[in-house]
C-alpha cells in the first residue's frame, strides 16, 4: 500500500488555526421548510421554502414565510415558486435565491465567505443535482461544501450513532417524501423513497373536506386541520368539539365557514400511513439477515414532522414487533444532524489540509484512524 505524504510542511496547529477562521454553517433544505445554523448563534433561519418572483421583472420580491403568506391568494404581477417538489430539486435558480436570500433576510449573507458549509438534501437528488447544489454554494462564498443526505443527517439528529457497525432504521417523514434508510458504518446501507408526507396529508384532508361538505380550502387552512387532529386512530384525538373550517362553498363560490366532526376528517391519514408502513417493510426484506437482528435490537427511530403524528411510533411497533421511538425534536432532526456532523467535518478537512486529498479519501482515512484507537 502506498504511504501517503503530506501536501505541504504545516503543523496540524497551522491546519487547525486555519480551518477556525471558517464559520461553520449549516443548511436544512426542505421540501416544506428550510433551516439556517451559524456556529456561535445557533438556528437564525427556520422559514418555509418558497420563493415569490415579479411577474414583470423576475426579481425575488420575498422568500420564506413571507412568501407563504401569499400561497393560495391571488396576488397582482407575483408568482410563486417552490425549490424542491417532493423531494426532487424543481428549479436551480430559485435553490440559489432561496439560499441566497434567506441568508440576506437575516443579514448574515456575509458569513458565507470562506465558510465551512454543509447543505442536508433530499435523498432522491441526483448527484448531478448534488453537483449544482455544491455550486451554488461556492458561488456564494463558501470555502469547503459538503452535501449530505438528509436522512443520515435525521438519524444523527435523534441520537442513533451512524458509524457503529451495527444497524439501525430511519424513517423520516418530511414535507415532500418519507425516507426510510437502515444505517450503519457511517453509510446508508438500504434506502427506499416514497412522495407520502407532510405535503401529501395536508392535500389528503383538502380532498376529503371537498369531497364530505362540497367545500375548498386552502393549503394553509388544511395545515392547521393537520396539526389539530393528526393521529392513527380516532382514540387519540384530543378533543371531541367540532372544528371550525373556513374556505368557500363549492355551489355558491361564496365565503363561508363550517363546523365538523375531527374524527370524520382524521381518515385522511389512513391510506398514507398504510403506503409508509409498507415501505417500511419492503426495506427491512431486503437487509441481510445480520442486520434484520440488528434492527430488532436497535429499534426504529422517527424523524421529521410526519414522526408527530399521535400514535405512529405504538402502531408501527406493533406491526412489525419491533421498538419503535419518537425522536427528541423530529421538526429539528435534520439540522440538529447537520450540527452534530460539525467536529467531524473539520476533522475530514484537516486530512484534506494535511495530505491534499479529496473528500472521499479523506474519510477513508478518518474511519482508519478510528478503528486504530
Amino acid at each position: 500500500m502506498t504511504k501517503l505524504k503530506k501536501k505541504n510542511s504545516k503543523s496540524m496547529r497551522e491546519i487547525y488555526n486555519l480551518q477556525s477562521k471558517f464559520t461553520y454553517i449549516s443548511m436544512d433544505l426542505g421540501t416544506a421548510n428550510t433551516l439556517i445554523y451559524v456556529e456561535g448563534q445557533g438556528i437564525i433561519f427556520n422559514e418555509r421554502s418558497i420563493v415569490a418572483y415579479s411577474n414583470t421583472s423576475g426579481d425575488v420580491l420575498a422568500v420564506g414565510d413571507a412568501a407563504f403568506e401569499m400561497k393560495g391568494k391571488t396576488v397582482r404581477g407575483v408568482y410563486l415558486v417552490e425549490p424542491l417538489l417532493n423531494g426532487v430539486v424543481g428549479n436551480i435558480k430559485s435553490v440559489s435565491d432561496m439560499i441566497r436570500y434567506a441568508f440576506m433576510s437575516v443579514d448574515s449573507l456575509h458569513l458565507l465567505n470562506d465558510s465551512i458549509f454543509v447543505l442536508a438534501s433530499p435523498s432522491r437528488i441526483t448527484p448531478l443535482e448534488a453537483k449544482g447544489l455544491e455550486g451554488v454554494a461556492k458561488n456564494l462564498g463558501a470555502k469547503y461544501v459538503y452535501v449530505e443526505e438528509e436522512v443520515k443527517m435525521s438519524a444523527l439528529g435523534v441520537g442513533v450513532d451512524i458509524h457503529r457497525p451495527s444497524g439501525t432504521l430511519v424513517v423520516d417523514i418530511g414535507g415532500g417524501t418519507t425516507d426510510v434508510a437502515v444505517v450503519a458504518s457511517g453509510d446508508i446501507v438500504v434506502s427506499k423513497s416514497i412522495r407520502i408526507a407532510g405535503n401529501y396529508f395536508t392535500a389528503e384532508i383538502q380532498r376529503l373536506i371537498k369531497d364530505l361538505y362540497n367545500f375548498d380550502i386552502g393549503f394553509r387552512m388544511a395545515e392547521e386541520i393537520k396539526v389539530k387532529i393528526s393521529s392513527v386512530t380516532n382514540s387519540l384525538i384530543e378533543t371531541d368539539e367540532l372544528l371550525p373550517i373556513y374556505g368557500r362553498d363549492i355551489h355558491s363560490g361564496l365565503p363561508k365557514s363550517i363546523y365538523v366532526k375531527p374524527q370524520q376528517i382524521r381518515i385522511a391519514f389512513d391510506e398514507g400511513v398504510s403506503r409508509i408502513i409498507n415501505v417500511i417493510k419492503l426495506t427491512i426484506e431486503e437487509v441481510a439477515p445480520e442486520l434484520t437482528v440488528d434492527l430488532g435490537k436497535n429499534g426504529i427511530f422517527l424523524a421529521g414532522g410526519g414522526a408527530l403524528i399521535k400514535g405512529l411510533d405504538k402502531y408501527i411497533s406493533k406491526v412489525f414487533g419491533i421498538p419503535c421511538y419518537q425522536g427528541q425534536d423530529p421538526l429539528l432532526s435534520v439540522i440538529n444532524g447537520t450540527i452534530a456532523v460539525k467536529s467531524r467535518v473539520k476533522k475530514v478537512i484537516n486530512i484534506q489540509e494535511e495530505y491534499g486529498v479529496d473528500t472521499k479519501r479523506a474519510e477513508a482515512i478518518l474511519a482508519k484512524k478510528a478503528e486504530k484507537h
